[in-house]
């Protein structure tokens, strides 16, 4: 699986194209627990390992950022610019 965002469907998992919002992860799950309907963040990390995060797209900054807060979360992520933002 490739790094990105997606939604579970029936058929398996959709890639999720997007050019606005704030992806914020809202709990580290794994692949086998994604229920259809709901949408996930995949990344690796430079060790090889593959986290997935329940995630939430929002169309707010400051609510992103909030949210990311509350959920510990270090950073979100800016579709737009693709890129990380650190959660303070």
């Amino acid at each position: 699986m490739k790094d990105g965002t997606y939604l579970k469907t029936e058929a398996g998992f959709t890639p999720i194209v997007a050019t606005t919002g704030y992806w914020v992860a809202v709990e580290e799950t794994e692949l086998g627990l994604i229920a259809v309907g709901e949408t996930f963040g995949a990344w690796t990390d430079s060790d090889g390992k593959l986290w997935v995060d329940k995630t939430v797209r929002l169309s707010d900054l400051t609510n992103a950022l909030l949210l990311g807060k509350t959920f510990s979360q270090k950073a979100i992520y800016d579709v737009a610019n693709k890129k990380e933002m650190e959660v303070v």
